[in-house]
């Protein structure tokens, strides 16, 4: 994917009139002012990774900007349960602190217009998405973040203008290999800042899956985190509220949790009242080893999450057809139930709908010593 950007053409005029023309013609978008991406490619592309896009757009359109919250995360490659409802970034006046609405991305275009736009840039057989894709991501502008016993007010007074200087760090533009957009680097906050600063702002399925990610090294570069480095940031949250669903969340996180889905799990598995189970559990079938997401070792019943992907994944990364990689995975759970064990699988579908879960996980037996919620 390659974003545009409008810019003064050797022959002295502006590209920035053809790209707009695009956009009244229905092909092209408007991200940010003066960046634009082609219609197919936006389509085509993940809610998750549109925010990404749209970071990326904004860099392109501000320059040296830097991401905080889930943006920041965003790049540096931290999954996200939840797709962010705004590019956030700080800034270091009081007066910039705001939501910036995005431009139109579709210009002066109809709805009607929009919906035909859409199913043309959607494949054969592909549901067309609504036009709310087409709606697009505000910037938040956030004043930075304080270390402990500067409150803001304080810093607004003092005589050089108050704002510590803000941490930084650069990630080269290759953190987004399939997007290019004439961006040298990304200017982020620290992970571990970003961390801290965000998870108690999330509800919290959504700070345990960010927590298992960075402490396990489950991120898109392999970074990870450490606990102490966490804790070096911790001054910087300002109320006692944020303090304590900070410290609720880290005793709940578990960097054995290799996907959102798993992390997503354990904490629906804790709101049913279910026991909690032994996380990556190595079972042995001959000469034969295999592991699984979690097991009830006491009840004889392994389990695991199944969002999918991991079969057009996998199919794609060993160059099988997906019903092979499908089959292998039934051989597979038919040798771990060959062992007496039971085997249960859930999905997004469940986790979205938790009485579904609580239903399928009361059927395999499951054991569940309290009541939901309790």
């Amino acid at each position: 994917m390659r974003l545009l950007r409008a810019r003064r053409l050797d022959d002295g005029l502006h590209s920035g009139t053809a790209l707009s023309d695009a956009v009244r013609a229905g092909r092209m978008l408007r991200l940010r002012r003066g960046v634009y991406v082609e219609v197919s490619d936006w389509v085509r592309t993940p809610p998750w990774d549109r925010h990404l896009i749209t970071v990326i757009a904004t860099t392109a359109q501000e320059g040296d900007v830097v991401f905080c919250r889930e943006s920041a995360l965003a790049l540096h490659g931290v999954p996200l349960l939840e797709v962010p409802d705004a590019v956030r970034r700080r800034c270091t006046s009081r007066g910039a602190a705001r939501r910036v609405p995005a431009p139109s991305m579709t210009g002066s275009r109809s709805r009607g217009q929009v919906r035909g736009m859409l199913a043309a840039a959607t494949g054969p057989g592909e549901p067309v998405p609504t036009e709310t894709i087409c709606v697009g991501l505000p910037t938040h502008r956030l004043e930075p973040t304080l270390p402990a016993g500067m409150s803001r007010s304080a810093a607004r007074r003092a005589p050089d203008g108050g704002e510590p200087a803000l941490p930084r760090e650069e990630l080269d533009a290759s953190v987004v290999p399939w997007c290019a957009a004439d961006v040298a680097a990304y200017v982020v906050e620290p992970l571990a800042l970003a961390v801290v600063d965000t998870v108690p702002r999330l509800s919290f399925a959504e700070g345990v899956v960010i927590l298992d990610a960075v402490l396990g090294g489950h991120t898109r570069s392999g970074a990870r985190v450490e606990v102490a480095e966490l804790a070096a940031w911790t001054d910087r949250l300002p109320s006692r509220r944020l303090r304590e669903r900070w410290d609720r969340a880290l005793a709940a996180a578990d960097p054995r949790a290799e996907s959102p889905g798993e992390s997503w799990s354990r904490v629906r598995l804790d709101e049913l009242g279910f026991e909690l189970p032994e996380l990556q559990s190595r079972i042995d079938v001959e000469d034969r080893t295999y592991w699984v997401d979690v097991e009830w070792l006491g009840a004889g019943i392994a389990g695991e999450f199944d969002g999918g992907m991991k079969y057009t994944r996998a199919a794609r990364l060993s160059g099988q057809d997906p019903s092979q990689v499908v089959y292998a995975e039934k051989i597979r759970e038919d040798a771990i139930r060959s062992t007496g064990r039971d085997m249960v699988r859930w999905g997004w579908a469940e986790l979205r709908h938790p009485e579904r879960l609580a239903r399928l996980l009361v059927v395999h037996g499951v054991p569940r010593p309290r009541a939901a919620g309790r």
